[in-house]
């Protein structure tokens, strides 16, 4: 990951952590689940619930 793609994921991970938890999208839990953590987005494991989601 990029010092640009980090930075984008913290700018993202601030804007949704401005939600109420409630009303977050599988996609937010996941982002916002990852704070803190060396995550490989592109481990299937990671994408399953995600591309679930996006195929409903």
């Amino acid at each position: 990951m990029t010092f640009r793609d980090r930075a984008l994921c913290r700018m993202l991970q601030k804007a949704v952590a401005k939600r109420d938890p409630d009303t977050y999208e599988p996609w937010m839990k996941a982002l916002m689940c990852a704070v803190g953590q060396a995550c490989d987005w592109t481990d299937r494991a990671y994408l399953e619930p995600l591309l679930d989601y996006l195929k409903e």
